[in-house]
Parts: structure tokens; C-alpha cells; sequence
């Protein structure tokens, strides 16, 4: 196997990677608190859910039919033919990933706040499945 095709399995392994853990993000943590959002016993306001989970349901989308592409094309035999037109055919969905990238460390800081000194979330997080 040659250095190029061993990058484009690990561009498949970890997009893959990163879907699933965008998946469960969402599934174990942003739907479960969206759902209790606006109660006043909820473990996290709207606003640092929204802080804290930015455009996570915004991305996700965008790279699940990213991965599509590179699976079906490395099904078909054609990911080294065919990986320049799928990322640049994806390209612009990335700048989605900015606001995300720009709020880093204000999210960062949020997230160790709420576990370590707002126990109903830090209990929240603990518990979630």
C-alpha cells in the first residue's frame, strides 16, 4: 500500500471517527438537555447550552455526507481517483466549522465552569448514556 493510499484511509478512519463521536454528542448530551432547557431545575441554561455545543447539529450533516463520499468511493475502488473533487465539492460547507473553531476557548472555559462548580450538570454529564 502506498504513503497516499495509507493517508486516504486515514482520512476515512478518522472522519469516521469524528462523525460517530459528533453522533453521540448530540444523541447523549445536546438532545437530553435541549429537552430541558427552559425548565429552571435544568442542568444547563440555553445559553451555555448554546455556547457549549455551538453548530455541533450544523457540522454533524456535513460530515456524515462527507464520509458517504469517501466510503462510497473507496467501495467503488476510486477514493485516490476521486478524494480531490469530494473535498473540494465539500469545501465550502467547512467554513460552517468557523464559528465553532472561534468560540474554542469560551466553550472550553464554560464546559470545566458548569463541571466543577454547577453540580446539577456535572451530575448530568456523569449519568448520561
Amino acid at each position: 500500500m502506498s504513503t497516499f493510499e495509507d493517508v486516504l484511509n486515514e482520512l476515512v478512519t478518522t472522519e469516521t471517527t469524528f462523525v460517530s463521536h459528533l453522533r453521540a454528542l448530540i444523541d447523549v448530551y445536546l438532545k437530553p438537555l435541549r429537552v430541558t432547557q427552559d425548565d429552571p431545575n435544568s442542568p444547563c441554561s440555553r445559553a451555555k447550552i448554546d455556547l457549549i455545543f455551538s453548530r455541533v447539529e450544523s457540522v454533524y450533516p456535513i460530515n456524515q455526507q462527507l464520509l458517504d463520499a469517501l466510503v462510497t468511493a473507496r467501495q467503488l475502488g476510486r477514493l485516490q481517483h476521486d478524494v480531490a473533487h469530494i473535498l473540494t465539492t465539500h469545501f465550502h460547507f467547512f467554513r460552517m466549522c468557523i464559528p465553532y473553531i472561534n468560540h474554542y476557548d469560551a466553550m472550553l472555559s464554560a464546559l470545566h465552569t458548569l463541571l466543577t462548580e454547577h453540580s446539577p450538570f456535572a451530575e448530568f454529564a456523569m449519568n448520561a448514556k
